[in-house]
Formats: C-alpha cells, sequence, structure tokens
C-alpha cells in the first residue's frame, strides 16, 4: 500500500460487484481518507483521470476534509458514505444514472448526491450494484437509483433514475425498521430489526430466494417457511445472481445460481429458496462474503473458507479444483 499516508493504516477494503471485466480496488484508512486503484476507464477510482490501471492505491484528493465511513464499488462507479450522513459518487453515469445527481453525466472525481428522495435524509449505510445504488437512512428506510430495467430499485417498477427514489414501504416492507443493505449484480437486498431478510430486482436464478424465478419490482420477503424458520439473520452479502445470510448461531444460508457450487450446499443445482452451506458443523462463522462464482467465510477463531469456482485458485486451497462445499483456506 505505497500510496497510503503515512503513520495511517487500513481500516475497510470497499466490496466490488464482482464481474470478469472490472478489477477496481477502494480502501479508506484509520483517518477516513479513501484510496482507489485498479481498472478506471471510467474514473471509477475517483483520482481525477481515466488512466487504467491505477498501479499503485492513490488518495481521492477531491474527499479531502472529508472522513469517509464506507465505500463501494459496483462495474464501472462508486459511492461513498461520510461521517455526516452525506453521499458521494464517481465514475460512469452515462449508462443509467447510478451517480444519483440527476444527470448521465460521467465524472472522474467524486460528487455529491443530495437531491431527489435523499433531500435532508442521513445516510448510514451504501451498497452498489452493477449499474445502480442504494442508500440506507438513520430513520431504517432504503433509497435506490440508476438501472431499474429489472425491477432492483425496489420502487414498484422498472424504470431507470437518475436521482434517488424511496423503495416502496406498502408491501412487504410496511412498519419494518432496515438496519443493512447490500446490492447484488441486478437485486437488492435488505435486512431488518428483527433478523428478516427481504429482496427485490433479478431472479432468472432464484436468488432473490422467495421460491420463485419471478423479478420483483419491489421489496419481498426471503422464504421463511424452510431453513430460515424462526432463525436470526445477522448478516448479508450478495452477487451476481447469487445471495448469502449469515444467522446468529454461525450457520450460512446461500441460494441461487450454483453452477460451480458456490452455494456450498455440496450440488450443482441453482437454489431459488435458501439452502444450508454444508461442511462448518461446529464451527461458528463470523463473516461472510460472495463474488458470482465462488463464496467466502470467516469463522471465530481467524480461520477462513471458500468452495465455488477454482479455475484460477481463487479458493487459496493450493488446488484449481473446484469446491461444492467448503474447505479451509491453507496459509501460504
Amino acid at each position: 500500500m505505497t500510496g497510503v499516508s503515512s503513520g495511517q493504516t487500513i481500516t475497510s477494503l470497499g466490496p466490488v460487484t464482482s464481474s470478469s471485466t472490472n478489477g477496481t480496488m477502494t480502501a479508506i484508512d484509520s483517518a477516513g481518507s479513501a484510496y482507489g486503484w485498479g481498472y478506471n476507464n471510467f474514473g471509477q477510482t475517483g483520482v481525477g483521470t481515466t488512466t487504467t490501471p491505477i498501479k499503485v492505491p492513490t488518495k481521492l484528493t477531491a474527499l479531502a476534509g472529508k472522513t469517509i465511513k464506507q465505500i463501494a464499488t459496483g462495474l464501472l462507479h462508486t459511492v461513498a458514505l461520510d461521517s455526516t450522513g452525506k453521499v458521494y459518487a464517481w465514475g460512469d453515469n452515462s449508462s443509467a444514472g447510478q451517480l444519483g445527481n440527476g444527470t448521465t453525466i460521467s465524472s472522474l472525481t467524486p460528487v455529491a448526491v443530495t437531491g431527489g428522495a435523499l433531500a435532508g435524509k442521513t445516510i448510514t449505510a451504501v451498497a452498489a450494484g452493477f449499474f445502480h445504488t442504494l442508500a440506507l437512512d438513520s430513520t431504517g428506510k432504503v433509497y435506490a437509483w440508476g438501472d431499474g430495467v429489472y425491477g432492483q430499485l425496489g420502487n414498484s417498477n422498472s424504470v431507470q433514475q437518475n436521482s434517488p427514489v424511496a423503495v416502496t414501504t406498502t408491501g412487504a416492507l410496511s412498519g419494518k425498521t432496515i438496519v443493512a443493505i447490500a446490492a447484488g449484480g441486478r437485486m437488492s437486498m435488505a435486512l431488518d430489526s428483527n433478523g428478516q431478510l427481504y429482496t427485490w430486482g433479478q431472479n432468472g436464478s432464484g436468488e432473490v430466494g422467495d421460491g420463485t424465478t419471478t423479478t420483483r419490482n419491489a421489496p419481498v420477503a426471503v422464504s421463511t417457511t424452510g431453513l430460515l424458520s424462526g432463525k436470526n439473520i445477522t448478516a448479508i452479502s450478495s452477487a451476481y445472481s447469487k445471495s448469502m445470510a449469515l444467522d446468529s448461531n454461525g450457520r450460512v444460508y446461500a441460494w441461487g445460481s450454483n453452477a460451480y457450487g458456490q452455494l456450498g450446499d455440496g450440488t450443482t443445482t441453482d437454489r431459488s429458496s435458501p439452502t444450508l452451506v454444508t461442511g462448518l458443523s461446529g464451527i461458528t462463522i463470523t463473516g461472510i462474503s460472495s463474488s458470482a462464482t465462488h463464496s467466502l467465510a470467516i469463522d471465530n477463531t481467524g480461520k477462513a473458507y471458500a468452495w465455488g469456482l477454482n479455475t484460477s485458485g481463487q479458493l487459496g486451497d493450493g488446488t484449481t479444483t473446484n469446491r461444492l462445499s467448503p474447505v479451509l483456506v491453507t496459509n501460504p
């Protein structure tokens, strides 16, 4: 991390909406400064150019004076949240208005997202899909903007929005207080204060988790008639065509596309309702992370596990063999 300011340490890395074509990375240091590097053809690193790649972590000078708390990268855009609850976005905006500033003009540096339904709101979390963005406010309400063709904005239609709109609360989210959000490629997730899950958007592989493969343009509850019945969900993660959840007992569930075993249930069968990740009996998982084709988990002792596609050795078990259930990530 040669570009990090002297005396600072990295405290978080921004999640990436995975694709074979993107490779943009972001980070936040202990002083709240943001950094970007990697793929940058639309200025999504935020360093002010379209030079690509950016080969070392570079501080985002346009955010000087802001204390950044969270950062996330979509396919070609990035979104960040500061300590005052303000949202900033940069990169591609021509695809779907995913920067949320009321235009479709791309930006090489961060622009404030303050209009539309976000006016006067204090934001506590952000997430980025391929071409859409989510935000959660201090009252537990969710907002979205950008590409809406698959209903991933959750406002009961499938229309692109260049400024933030409120995710509908007249259905499954009525009376619910949302505490966490996640964005997959073309779908969205929300977790409420009672540990219940809601999803919306693209559902061709069952990634919405309501037992169907029907696209949803408003939030629906993830099926609780099966494995999630009575479970208290504490963490969520989403990727293109796949979703994951962690419960309060340290068990992991997954649903959606499973061509490479990325659901971890010992099969390659797609699931439209949550299935238990097998092979973790007696292990208490405390964190999860998801890509489209493989999955990761960490336990309460600091050990890491991976499963799914492994043709490039991405599972870290010393092989290039795909795994249908979790394997231990080995030390170098």
